[in-house]
């Protein structure tokens, strides 16, 4: 009996000592193999290298970059195994932006009911098959983009810029705070690229219009037809009568030659009779008066001289009983069916000035009227005291309106290129030395973006030569108040960001509270054995 009993004692010892091992090795044994990192595990902590020029050039080897030759450094590695933090729901008010509570309720202003504020996509937020290319830019240069791939200036690859890239640095606003802070937005647009000035003119006659008349003769001036300053002449009206003896006898010399020539028909005397007839119309006869001589069978005492010329005197010498001698200046006359206009140009607007830009011009006495011309003529000198270069424009003046001596507005446009990109004046901020573009990435979304302006276009537009993409939305009112709404989300961002980094000190400190009082308990366990 003791030794059945003895026996029933060991198989049960044993069959407990199995029974505790067999529990221990499910648990232990497979909880065990728990802490040996995974295959995926490893393959997300593997250390990665990139280019810090070009990011999209990534390798699992150290190196050089293929395409700027520079080392490859480190990436930074992505504990997979931790999860995400999510944002913290913060609420606000439609009607005042800058209450910010953390919790749901009403703003202490209007009372109005806080709406929970959009949360920002960071990237790791998205995945890479959702991903979307929206514009190549150039590696060296971030300003330069393009809407297609291709090289840079400088010959190097494009790389792309993805939607969620351009989203994790957008600011999230609610539609409600962007309509009442009068965000409005316009479309970058590609057309040919204008500039326009204006400057003042001063009216004066065209110099390759002004005709003189004088003799080429002497005599004695008898009666004058056109007297006076301003006269307006027409081609064949009458100037004045004159008595010249050298004039009267080369009209008896031209009559006589006519009547030999009439009666012998010599080849001589006809040539006598040429000479003549040449001598009397290289002192301005007409064609009429040489006929009205043979007519007359005489010559005349007096001789009118006719007007060769049409348009306005602008000076005369003519007086009654007066002498001329060959060459005397009598008359100068200006056709002022076109004018010239003087124009200053200032030194800002020198490069856009050359021949046959298109100019309009008013007049302040003829109110209501305009008139198109160019640019003829171009200094090539800027005077050294006023910096301005000299230009002149030349207008069609039908009906004489417009005076030798009036002050013009002058309105020039030049062409400087036949297309280029153009946005609003007002969507550019100039934030000291440099240029900044609100794009509107998404629905409520905008980002800030750095261009490089040109000239100022007409139609209060400004060049774009880089930065942006033609069909890209622009912000063009309200960015001010974009620009500050995102300084205070950031402003608040940061506040909550280190309110809630203080608390997670605490559990490290109770964690090491908990191990002093653990080991004080054990240090006096064992001084009371």
């Amino acid at each position: 009996m003791k030794n059945n009993k003895r026996m029933n004692r060991i198989v049960i010892s044993v069959g407990v000592f199995m029974l505790g091992f067999l529990v221990s090795y499910l648990i232990f044994g497979y909880g065990g193999s728990s802490s040996q990192p995974s295959h995926a595990h490893q393959e997300a902590s593997k250390q990665l290298y990139a280019c810090g020029m070009h990011p999209n050039v990534i390798q699992e080897e150290p190196g050089d970059c293929p395409i700027c030759q520079m080392k490859l450094t480190p990436m930074k590695k992505m504990d997979s195994a931790e999860p995400v933090k999510e944002q913290k729901q913060l609420y606000t008010c439609g009607m005042h932006p800058n209450v910010i509570q953390e919790e749901p309720g009403d703003c202490p202003i209007c009372n109005m009911k806080l709406t929970p504020m959009k949360q920002d996509v960071t990237v790791s937020q998205v995945k890479d098959d959702e991903r979307k290319i929206l514009y190549w830019r150039a590696p060296m240069d971030p300003n330069y983009i393009s809407d297609k791939p291709g090289k840079s200036p400088m010959g190097m690859d494009l790389v792309p810029v993805f939607d969620n890239e351009v989203n994790a640095g957008a600011i999230s606003i609610d539609p409600a705070i962007t309509q009442n802070i009068g965000v409005r937005t316009a479309t970058v647009v590609t057309g040919p690229i204008s500039r326009e000035f204006k400057a003042v003119g001063y009216v004066v006659s065209p110099e390759n219009q002004i005709s003189i008349i004088n003799l080429r003769f002497s005599g004695w001036i008898e009666d004058t037809y056109v007297n006076e300053t301003g006269q307006e002449v027409e081609i064949g009206d009458p100037l004045f009568d004159i008595y010249s003896p050298e004039l009267l006898s080369s009209q008896e010399e031209y009559l006589n030659a006519w009547k030999t020539c009439d009666k012998s028909g010599d080849e001589t005397v006809k040539s006598t009779l040429e000479a003549a007839e040449l001598r009397l119309l290289n002192y301005n006869l007409t064609g009429d008066q040489l006929n009205g001589i043979i007519n007359e069978g005489k010559a005349k005492q007096t001789v009118t001289i006719y007007s060769p010329f049409g348009g306005v005197v602008l000076m005369q010498k003519v007086l009654p009983g007066q002498y001329v001698k060959p060459g005397t200046d009598l008359y100068h006359i200006a056709d002022l069916s076109s004018i010239w206009v003087e124009v200053s140009v200032f030194d800002e607007n020198i490069p856009y000035i050359k021949k046959g830009t298109h100019a309009e011009m008013t007049i302040p006495p003829l109110p209501g009227e305009k008139w198109e011309g160019m640019v003829t003529f171009v200094s090539p000198t800027v005077d050294e005291k006023n910096r301005d270069l000299k230009v002149r424009l030349e207008f069609r003046n039908p009906g004489i309106k417009i005076k030798p001596g009036m002050f013009a507005s002058i309105n020039m446009h030049s062409t400087i290129a036949e297309n280029g990109m153009l946005v609003p004046k007002e969507a550019v901020i100039h934030s000291g030395e440099r240029n900044i573009v609100f794009i509107e990435v998404d629905k409520g979304r905008f980002a800030a973006r750095e261009v490089q302006v040109g000239v100022k276009a007409m139609d209060d537009k400004y060049q774009i030569l880089k930065g942006l993409i033609p069909g890209e939305k622009i912000v063009v009112s309200g960015q001010f108040l974009l620009d500050s709404e995102s300084s205070l989300r950031e402003a608040t961002r940061k506040m909550f960001a280190a309110s809630q980094a203080e608390p997670s000190e605490s559990p490290a400190n109770d964690s090491k509270t908990m191990d002093m009082q653990e080991k004080d308990s054990q240090d006096h366990s064992g001084h009371n054995h």
